[in-house]
């Protein structure tokens, strides 16, 4: 279940697709302090941008829902897999091979915020 914080920034970023148009895969995760462990991004959602970057993604729609359906399923084509990490105000946008990159040379445990900052490919201020 999404938290209260998280939902709220779900919201957020949505607008801010829609007013961007950026097209891509997206894993949001929200900082607390000024770093975040790189087991946040679970292993199966790295790797699923990663898929859905290089093959593109097909959903389907459950049946089991009670909402009417607007279609039965959807297909997006190839299109980059984003990470993005909340640091209060702020967020960044990075490639999830970036994030892959980072993860598995890094001494750390953890990004940093400066860190996130240098391999971010956008920077957004709320």
């Amino acid at each position: 279940m999404m938290r209260k914080n998280e939902a709220k920034f779900q919201t957020i970023f949505n607008q801010y697709l829609r007013k961007k148009r950026m097209v891509g895969f997206f894993e949001l995760k929200e900082a607390h302090g000024n770093s975040i462990p790189f087991s946040a991004v679970k292993e199966h959602q790295l790797s699923g941008l990663i898929a859905a970057s290089n093959n593109g993604f097909i959903w389907k729609l459950s049946d089991e829902d009670q909402r009417e359906k607007p279609f039965d399923c959807m297909y997006a084509g190839q299109a980059p897999g984003y990470v993005v990490i909340k640091f209060g105000k702020v967020f960044y946008i990075m490639t999830a091979q970036v994030f892959e990159e980072e993860r598995d040379l890094s001494t750390r445990k953890s990004l940093t915020r400066q860190r996130a900052k240098e391999l971010s490919t956008c920077e957004v201020t709320l």
